[in-house]
């Protein structure tokens, strides 16, 4: 059966034949089926190209390459079908990880980056925090070192909020006259 196209169609125009819908790219007419085909018992060889949609059952054999939902019931070949391990293991900070064990990472305080330390960091090996701008300290400060305060009391507060413990023995002499 011979078709008669319009000579100048609109783009997206429609023109029914049959059972067959054409629809004007702006280049070519290509056809929509008015209903979706179905297909029982197809055996195909070669490359099939597009989207299959539904159940598929029996042996998929080949390569397959896009997204896969849904459950896969059957064999699985390669890496994937027995892997409790990545393949090649991968090192995270120098630490190599194959996906069989938990690792610890390590960090040298001058990879980090952020301005908080994680409020469950319970104990550290910090020699040094920078410039403190403030501190709030809501408990005693325990030293096991000379502490050294660099700058004279500026408010009137800060010489009478001071509770320290002297435990050095200091000997001295009064004379009396």
């Amino acid at each position: 059966m011979a078709i008669n196209f319009p000579n100048t169609p609109a783009l997206n125009e429609i023109l029914t034949v049959g059972t067959d819908t054409w629809i004007w790219s702006g280049t070519t007419w290509e056809v929509r089926p008015v209903s979706s085909p179905s297909f029982t018992n197809v055996t195909a060889s070669g490359t099939i190209t597009g989207n299959v949609t539904g159940n598929v059952t029996g042996n998929v054999t080949g390569n397959t390459v896009g997204t896969h939902t849904g459950a896969v019931t059957g064999n699985v070949t390669g890496n994937s079908s027995t892997a409790t391990t990545l393949q090649t293991a991968r090192s995270i900070n120098g630490v190599s990880f194959n996906g069989s064990t938990n690792i610890t990472v390590t960090a040298a305080a001058g990879t980090l980056s952020g301005a908080a330390i994680n409020s469950s960091v319970t104990s550290s090996n910090l020699t040094s925090v920078g410039t403190l701008n403030s501190l709030a300290v809501t408990n005693d400060i325990t030293a096991n070192a000379n502490v050294v305060i660099n700058q004279t009391p500026q408010l009137p507060t800060h010489a009478t909020n001071k509770r320290y413990t002297d435990s050095r023995a200091i000997a001295f002499s009064v004379a009396l006259s």
